[in-house]
């Protein structure tokens, strides 16, 4: 499954790290102390309470995305710190898995979006810090996504460091932005998480740069959202034919479904489109077509146009079976 969106990403700035930075986080293991830095500085005191205390020693990319956010916004005013924490909080009882899991990124960008509702952000800054934390908080060669640290031996979707390590790389990036050396375009809290199997975020997938019209539209082959994400179900129990149900992050963003054949997506492209029908299991729209998933060929590609103008799509490869 591929999915896409046209809101600018943060990828060239992350690829402009040096190989000796990517490298020196790869392994994972160098402590803080090793390399003449203090770990009791007012950052990583900071962060260190933000995860937990000083007895956690070590910490995965999703959890230190929303230290970071959290350290980020106390940058900008306490007042904005203490919102973060209040509704992460809120956050976490709500979004918490059935077997206690929580996935950290989407907490985080959740609560984060209420910070900018009650005012103590706008949304700038909102997309600033967003941007900066997704940026600082990689610990793999992997820019692409945040990981977190479940999973098994070899799992490529594990991503965890040492702290202290992880908070020497944070802090390094920051200093690069703050100096200038490294520059950042902010990133859109409306940009999915790119779960692949780790975050278990709402949407999943990776991200890719995509203008409506743009010819040469592309996008990263990506994982499946897994329960309560993205859902075609190439025959609905009511009337037998293919129901699409998004992610409940896109709840009263959408404008209109569509089914295509192709890409670039256009009128000659599109296949069908698709009927509004409220909102039901795991809280996510439902939209109904009026043929069976099957009938659309050997590929197929759902486009969902938000309200902002902006498109995400997800390319189906065997239209006839279900992806969720």
């Amino acid at each position: 499954m591929e999915i896409a969106s046209s809101t600018p990403r943060a990828s060239g700035p992350r690829a402009a790290q040096s190989a000796e930075t990517t490298a020196e986080k790869d392994k994972k293991t160098t402590p803080l102390d090793s390399v003449g830095e203090s770990s009791n500085d007012e950052f990583s005191v900071f962060m260190k309470k933000a995860l937990g205390g000083d007895a956690k020693t070590e910490v995965n990319e999703e959890e230190l995305f929303a230290a970071l956010v959290e350290q980020r916004l106390e940058k900008i005013s306490p007042e904005a710190a203490e919102s973060f924490r209040k509704h992460k909080g809120t956050m976490s009882s709500s979004m918490a898995k059935a077997d206690g899991y929580l996935p950290m990124e989407d907490v985080a960008k959740a609560a984060l979006k209420a910070c900018v509702e009650e005012g103590v952000v706008d949304r700038a800054q909102a997309d600033q810090v967003n941007g900066e934390a997704f940026a600082a908080a990689q610990l793999d060669s992997n820019t692409e996504a945040l990981f977190d640290g479940r999973g098994g031996p070899d799992d490529p979707t594990i991503a965890k460091a040492a702290m202290e390590t992880a908070l020497l790389g944070a802090k390094d990036i920051f200093a690069k932005f703050e100096s200038g050396e490294l520059s950042l375009t902010p990133r859109s809290l409306d940009i999915p998480s790119n779960s692949k199997g780790g975050s278990g975020g709402a949407l999943g997938g990776a991200v890719a740069d995509i203008t409506p019209g743009n010819s040469d539209m592309t996008g990263e082959q990506s994982a499946v959202d897994g329960a309560d994400g993205f859902l075609w179900k190439p025959e609905s129990e009511s009337d037998g034919n293919l129901v699409v149900l998004l992610p409940s992050e896109l709840n009263g963003l959408i404008e209109k479904v569509e089914v295509h054949s192709g890409m670039p997506f256009s009128d000659e492209t599109k296949e069908a489109d698709g009927r509004y029908a409220n909102i039901g299991n795991g809280n996510r729209q439902h939209y109904r077509f009026d043929r069976n998933g099957g009938e659309f060929g050997e590929e197929a590609f759902v486009v969902a146009h938000r309200t902002n103008g902006e498109m995400i799509f997800w390319k189906i490869d065997s239209p006839a079976e279900r992806v969720d």
